[in-house]
């Protein structure tokens, strides 16, 4: 016989939620909205790298902030690598901006 627990453990979904606290079931769904807002400033803007780079600069910004304010794994040390992944890919954005220039030639001219 086959109680609820077994249920849920047989629930393809389970895997996916196992790692998370039950107030942040959805932060996978969250992070993956944002991956998709991540995208459209590139299909959209690809005539202005300078706008594309700002736009993904403050996606990430609001990312790497969520990831900091959620803690939403249950292991301390996971919310301290997703985390400091967060932190990295928005260091990548704006060392990316600083090195192509584009952000100080587009203000003094």
């Amino acid at each position: 016989m086959l109680t609820i627990l077994d249920h849920w453990y047989a629930c393809a979904l389970f895997s996916h939620l196992q790692g998370y606290e039950r107030k942040w079931c959805w932060y996978k769904v969250i992070v993956m909205v944002l991956k998709l807002c991540l995208c459209l400033p590139v299909m959209f803007l690809y005539n202005h790298p300078l706008y594309q780079s700002l736009v993904t600069l403050a996606v990430l910004a609001v990312y790497c902030f969520l990831s900091f304010a959620a803690s939403p794994f249950i292991s301390r040390q996971a919310d301290i690598m997703d985390s400091s992944g967060r932190v990295t890919t928005l260091l990548t954005v704006i060392f990316g901006l600083i090195a192509t220039r584009a952000c100080i030639t587009r203000f003094i001219v």
